[in-house]
């Protein structure tokens, strides 16, 4: 039973799948901004809003994750941490991209 726990923990912090996900909580705010357009103007204009305010949120998230990318590898992965090097590159690019926009905008 124990075994079978720490499978299921090493699945779902897999680099890979993390970086998947962090992707797509990131493109899933591209893709239904213009759903929500839809809404905007219409009787039902509270899901524009609350679909808005979510998407956002879940942008944050993925930014938030993207910040611990590398923590995540680090502790699942110490002694081939070399090895994942362009996984960690590739999954900090969106926290280094949000550390730009901030710096640049102050």
């Amino acid at each position: 039973m124990l075994a079978n726990e720490k499978e299921k923990r090493n699945i779902v912090l897999s680099p890979l799948l993390l970086l998947v996900g962090i992707y797509c909580l990131l493109a899933q705010n591209i893709l239904l901004k213009g759903q929500f357009e839809t809404f905007r103007f219409s009787q039902n204009s509270y899901i524009y809003d609350y679909g808005i305010l979510i998407s956002k949120g879940m942008v944050y998230l993925a930014f938030a994750l993207s910040f611990m990318f590398p923590l995540i590898i680090w502790i699942n992965k110490k002694h081939s941490l070399k090895k994942k090097i362009l996984l960690t590159i590739v999954g900090s690019l969106p926290a280094l991209y949000f550390i730009l926009l901030y710096s640049l905008s102050s």
